[in-house]
């Protein structure tokens, strides 16, 4: 009687053992799927905060890592525009190990270098976005291991500026066509080469002539007052062009009193709502169209996609996403403004 009551206690063991071996072995793939799909996070530097062209990178980002599984941080150099101040950021985001990947909108993109090689060096993927990391700012291809760089060039930027200054010239019926510009800020490389862009497309063309280049460092008060100045100086302008719409506001404000309305064609870049608005309404001749929330979400894409060891493209060009571009080009008129929908 012993022995079969020993035999009937194995035979229930084996069964109790049978049935939870299956459970076991189920939960090991789902330890595993959770940990494939761990939440990328994703340090985003940008060269000012409270801009709504850089907060739309920020937004573009972050839909990104909630599509795909990531959590974002924001950055902004204090003082603005500082390279410094970003470099620092930079730095303690690396001691902090809180992140895997970096996006950077370099404040310079020379001066950033050595915060993109230290971070590579600690095992963090970097995502160049708007502004060109590296000695060769005219590059698309990234500099040593960036993993992408998501933006355009100074220099296509520039030339598509420069063949819209030439458009609206076209409407001027006095020669030369003279024009004053509204430079963002004179010291970054990407500013530099808009204008030495601008400025070759225009030798093609004896008969237009900038004759005032001041920078208005992004600001609507400070495009008013540069505008004020320059149309003092240089009452016979006909055309005013900028390096943002924030600027260019400024100076349309500028133009209204000084009587000049309508006397003058206003020429944006940017094409943020308040830009896009002004040119359905006539009020200006057109602008070039920034994709600042496509840029980040293709950023945030490729930053989470390449931590994961996807495959993602070397660069992207914002000039080529069509949609959100019209089919010809990022350049806006009232020819295809309902084309596009701005951005930021």
């Amino acid at each position: 009687m012993l022995k079969r009551r020993k035999w009937w206690l194995i035979l229930i063991s084996l069964v109790v053992l049978g049935m939870a071996l299956p459970a076991c072995q189920t939960a090991a793939p789902v330890e595993e799927e959770a940990a494939e799909e761990a939440p990328v996070r994703i340090a985003v530097f940008l060269p000012v905060l409270g801009n709504t062209y850089t907060k739309a990178v920020s937004d573009g980002v972050e839909d990104s890592a909630a599509r795909l599984g990531g959590t974002v941080a924001v950055f902004g150099s204090d003082p603005p525009f500082d390279a410094t101040s970003q470099s620092n950021q930079i730095q303690d985001a690396i001691i902090s190990g809180n992140y895997d990947a970096f996006v950077i909108y370099a404040v310079d993109g020379n001066a950033v270098v050595p915060d993109v090689e230290d971070s590579i060096a600690a095992g963090i993927t970097v995502v160049a976005a708007d502004v060109v990391i590296g000695p060769d700012a005219r590059t698309y291809e990234p500099y040593g291991d960036i993993v992408s760089y998501v933006g355009r060039t100074g220099i296509d930027h520039g030339t598509f500026l420069g063949e819209l200054l030439v458009r609206a010239c076209a409407e001027v019926e006095d020669t030369p066509c003279e024009i004053g510009y509204l430079n963002g800020v004179q010291a970054m490389t990407i500013d530099q080469d808009r204008v030495e862009a601008i400025t070759a497309v225009l030798a093609d063309h004896p008969d237009i002539e900038i004759v005032a280049n001041q920078e208005a460092f992004y600001l609507q008060d400070m495009g008013y007052e540069v505008a004020q100045n320059m149309l003092q100086a240089n009452p016979g302008i006909d055309v005013f062009g900028t390096s943002g719409d924030q600027m260019m506001l400024g100076a349309e404000q500028a133009v209204i009193d000084a009587d000049l309305e309508g006397q003058i064609i206003l020429v944006g870049n940017g094409t943020g709502e308040r830009g896009y608005e002004a040119i359905k309404e006539g009020l200006w001749f057109g602008g070039y169209a920034d994709i600042p929330y496509t840029m980040g979400q293709i950023a945030g894409e490729i930053a989470i996609k390449a931590v994961r060891g996807e495959d993602v493209p070397r660069f992207v060009k914002n000039d080529e996403q069509k949609p959100p571009l019209p089919q010809d080009g990022p350049i806006i008129t009232q020819d295809n403004i309902d084309q596009f929908k701005p951005q930021w």
